[in-house]
């Protein structure tokens, strides 16, 4: 990789040996395209030359005024890139390294616009917002007498997904273990419990809460009357909670 001048020749001020140590440099100049970090110092109007400062090298052209980027090559890997005059189908995923377009250069963004897709893979489409909805919220979502509703939320920075959860409490015995509509995949609050009735006049109706985990917890309602007597109950209520 070099850059070269021959500068001003005149016969009777250039030695052979002068001559030859320019014309030494002048062909390594040639020979490697004229490569470096940036544009050579001598380049002229229509001059090709080999930008090496960046990996995949580009090969630009001199207007005059700018460098024209022409094509881009990977040393290492040797694929190349046509930078000029792409047309639809001239480019295949195998010719392109990781990262050589930028997305600014693959669509005319002269406005805001959310590109992705919403299942499998293939190319970039532009999303309404119905579909970043579903993207963001993670398809989930259930709202019938028992079910679930993922939030996408922000932890200090990190992305989480906080998940909502409810049923009703309608077991034909009075202990007995309600399974979640889905099982959380990390962890979960215990849940809260309201009861269709809290009792009447000198009785009381509660509902304990235990064994709770990621897929599952168990609920115990009793009656309690005024005299401190206990007996079981199947009094119905509702139950939610939030997981993660």
């Amino acid at each position: 990789m070099s850059q070269g001048f021959l500068g001003t020749l005149e016969a009777a001020a250039t030695s052979g040996g002068e001559l030859a140590a320019l014309l030494r440099t002048w062909q390594d100049a040639v020979h490697s395209q004229h490569s470096g970090a940036a544009r050579p110092s001598y380049a002229q109007p229509g001059m090709y030359w080999l930008d090496t400062s960046t990996t995949p090298w580009v090969l630009k052209l001199f207007t005059g005024t700018v460098d024209v980027a022409i094509t881009a090559v990977d040393p290492g890997s040797g694929l190349g890139t046509s930078l000029a005059g792409l047309v639809d189908g001239s480019v295949t995923g195998a010719k392109l390294a990781d990262a050589t377009i930028p997305l600014n250069k693959l669509v005319d963004l002269n406005a805001q616009r959310v590109l992705g897709r919403t299942s499998g893979s293939g190319p970039a489409n532009e999303l309404d917002m119905d579909a970043l909805w579903n993207m963001i919220a993670g398809q989930s979502g259930n709202f019938a007498g028992s079910g679930a509703m993922a939030f996408p939320i922000n932890v200090l920075g990190v992305r989480r997904t906080a998940l909502y959860q409810w049923g009703t409490i309608l077991g034909p015995t009075s202990d007995y273990v309600i399974a979640y509509p889905m099982a959380f995949p990390n962890g979960v609050l215990k849940p809260d419990v309201t009861m269709f009735s809290g009792g009447t006049g000198l009785v009381a109706v509660t509902c304990n809460v235990e064994s709770v985990n990621t897929a599952s917890f168990t609920v115990r309602r009793r009656i309690i009357s005024n005299g401190g007597t206990v007996a079981t109950s199947t009094i119905g209520g509702y139950w939610s909670t939030w997981g993660w």
